[in-house]
């Protein structure tokens, strides 16, 4: 149809009547089309439903509504329907459906990668924030948020771009600081955050993913950061990270020494024995302090995706977490291979893994515990429940951190929150 020149006003009133006239007649299309009894693969039938679609968005769109705030509304009427349920949702689950397709269509927008402008930007600004860190003792927690802007840069960009990414702030704190500084912040904040970030990619365009697979892969990959980090340091910079570490606890025991004769005896105050144990633990505390890492990492940048409006990811809190299923079994798995090994009596150091395993069993199932006891509590408190609440506190802190391990290890398999995108074994 070719319309006429005239004023702003004049064109945009005389589009919407034309919009108003070629709907009715898609309707009319549409209802023509289901009386001859089509089949869903016809043309003509997905013509006039697009058509349908493609004009109530024109429609908006000339009456000042975006065609992202449509998107925001279509998806509220989705989540009231299914929050109401709807008939279309309990017989069908349609319009669960339609909220995960409408979250897809927001996550196109992560597909449109950074130009490499914006890149150097971000890499410019957290090549400062680490520069500021370095030389002012007062702000050296800033370097805990280093890996935030490459995460960023990850999930928003090409590979390419990832790799120049990296490479600048490599020899930008070579330059602008000492080596081992520059070589300990790259291999333990930046390649850790740009992994993450590519993972999390990766991840959100999988419809039906574990949304939380990147916390534990980021776990791992802060492990590994850490041991090459301490290879490289030993035989590059002669440095012995983990010698001097251990050095640094054995004179903090030697100090508090005294102090701890008092509560307790001999025998548990043997430092050798103390030091010990410190090293037989150090897996587990390399990972308490990956998982804590990652789990910071990926909230703080599904909250900053959130406010540069390239999503809601309303779905993605952290009462919503749960363990990856290979994870869970990979670890029972090891489990009972080093239960069985005790039995047997091997020369390996199955008493140090057997313990290291246990802990990080342990600890994985109490951060699940706690996502599930604040899902619950906040439904109830939403309820207006305050009985079960109360009942629920006193629960735990009879039971204590057992008790939330507990309550995560049998989540991990029955999934009290049905939140789950697919069952673990």
């Amino acid at each position: 149809m070719r319309i006429e020149k005239g004023s702003d006003i004049t064109k945009n009133v005389k589009i919407i009547e034309w919009i108003k006239n070629e709907i009715l007649i898609s309707i009319s299309n549409l209802f023509n089309l289901i009386f001859k009894g089509v089949k869903p693969i016809d043309d003509g039938l997905q013509n006039a439903i697009a058509n349908l679609i493609m004009l109530s968005y024109l429609l908006g769109k000339r009456l000042g509504i975006s065609f992202d705030e449509i998107d925001h509304k279509i998806k509220e009427k989705a989540k009231e329907g299914i929050k109401e349920e709807h008939s279309i949702e309990t017989w069908f689950g349609d319009l669960s459906k339609l909220e995960k397709h409408m979250d897809n269509r927001e996550w196109y927008k992560l597909n449109k990668d950074l130009r490499l402008s914006k890149v150097l930007q971000i890499v410019i600004l957290a090549i400062i924030l680490i520069l500021i860190s370095l030389n002012v003792p007062q702000l050296s927690l800033i370097l805990l948020l280093i890996p935030i802007p490459f995460a960023l840069i990850g999930t928003l960009s090409n590979i390419k771009n990832n790799i120049i990414s990296l490479i600048i702030p490599l020899f930008a704190l070579i330059l602008l600081s000492k080596p081992i500084y520059a070589v300990d912040i790259f291999i333990n904040s930046i390649v850790p955050g740009t992994v993450i970030g590519i993972i999390v990619k990766k991840i959100l365009s999988k419809e039906d993913s574990n949304k939380y697979e990147p916390i534990f892969a980021g776990s791992i990959v802060f492990m590994l950061s850490i041991v090459v980090h301490y290879i490289i340091s030993k035989y590059a910079f002669g440095a012995d990270i983990l010698n001097e570490m251990i050095q640094v606890f054995n004179e903090s025991i030697e100090s508090q020494k005294s102090l701890l004769q008092s509560i307790s005896n001999n025998e548990l105050l043997s430092t050798t024995n103390i030091i010990d144990t410190f090293k037989n633990i150090i897996p587990t505390i390399l990972f308490f302090r990956g998982m804590i890492s990652a789990i910071i990492i990926y909230f703080v940048e599904i909250y900053a995706l959130k406010r540069m409006k390239y999503g809601s990811f309303d779905e993605i809190k952290f009462r919503n977490f749960y363990l990856p299923g290979n994870a869970i079994v990979i670890s029972f798995i090891l489990y009972l291979l080093m239960l069985g090994l005790s039995y047997i009596k091997t020369p390996l150091y199955t008493d140090a893994i057997f313990l290291n395993l246990q802990m990080v069993f342990n600890f994985m199932f109490i951060v699940q515990g706690i996502a599930v006891s604040i899902y619950f509590i906040k439904k109830w408190l939403k309820n207006g429940i305050n009985k079960k609440v109360f009942i629920g506190a006193m629960c735990v802190g009879i039971f204590g951190m057992t008790g939330i391990s507990f309550i995560g290890m049998v989540d991990s398999i029955l999934d009290f929150r049905n939140v789950r995108a697919y069952k673990s074994i």
